[in-house]
């Protein structure tokens, strides 16, 4: 499922965070995250701390499970972190594995929030510049669902796409809010309206309904797993077929399946 080959080497338990023995605390592991994503030496484009959260967001949302060892390569855009030991290699994976626990914790809960360090601010347009750290979560939700939005079209029932759609134009608003002013300001132009109050008003309702957009985007990704694991428990086993202990064995051997294959399983 959405492998990627990264050539990175981490040792095998590090792949996988229901292995994981150490458990640093979610704001230690963003603070050492935070400057460790944020230093020239990772590769380009990857992921800052607030574009972690709101790319893991989508990663715990999804409705299949997400593997550790596919998501990590992710974070740094599938290129070597260049880490300057193994020191350093396993307490970064730690520390990811840390803010992936809080963050599936977070979507299990009845209202999932932006997590501190990357919340919406009181200012509602200052929030759409790019570099605002709640636009830079949104950057890095957008990030995690296009990576996984064949599972998505896979498994989204017909009749929620409306309120998919939705949700997902409130989550990802503030990643896309230049253009959007844009087009905003065309329009208006087109029909002699104020542009900035037109923007301020649709960025007031995005905010005013991001809450509930995380909680039902959260919601829905966790029925729809939940639905086919118990579609697939229902499943009933297909039996194989009876063979004759005089019929030829399956195996090709050119013996009878009493003399091989049969002899054993007798």
């Amino acid at each position: 499922m959405l492998a990627r080959d990264t050539g990175m080497n981490p040792t095998p338990s590090l792949m996988n965070a229901a292995d994981s023995t150490v458990s640093p605390s979610a704001d230690d592991a963003v603070a050492r995250l935070a400057a460790f994503l944020a230093s020239p030496e990772r590769p380009e484009d990857t992921l800052d701390a607030c574009q972690l959260t709101g790319f893991l967001f989508a990663v715990v949302t999804a409705p299949e499970r997400i593997e550790t060892g596919d998501w990590i390569p992710a974070v740094f855009a599938d290129a070597d972190p260049g880490f300057a030991s193994e020191a350093e290699s396993v307490q970064v994976f730690h520390d990811l594995v840390a803010v992936y626990n809080a963050a599936a914790a977070d979507a299990q809960a009845t209202q999932p929030r932006l997590p501190p360090h990357c919340g919406l601010g009181a200012d509602v347009l200052a929030d759409c510049a790019p570099d605002a750290p709640a636009a830079r979560w949104s950057q890095g939700f957008v990030i995690g669902y296009e990576w996984l939005l064949s599972l998505w079209e896979d498994h989204l029932p017909v009749e929620l796409e409306a309120e998919h759609e939705d949700d997902l134009y409130c989550l990802t608003f503030l990643a896309g809010a230049e253009q959007i002013r844009a087009d905003v300001a065309a329009q208006a132009r087109r029909s002699r309206r104020d542009a900035d109050a037109v923007f301020r008003r649709e960025v007031q309702a995005v905010h005013a309904g991001f809450d509930q957009a995380l909680a039902r985007f959260a919601e829905r990704g966790r029925r729809i797993y939940e639905y086919n694991l118990a579609r697939e428990a229902q499943r009933t086993p297909v039996r194989s077929e009876k063979v004759a202990r005089n019929a030829p064995c399956p195996c090709g051997s050119g013996r009878k399946y009493k003399k091989c294959c049969g002899a054993a399983a007798s």
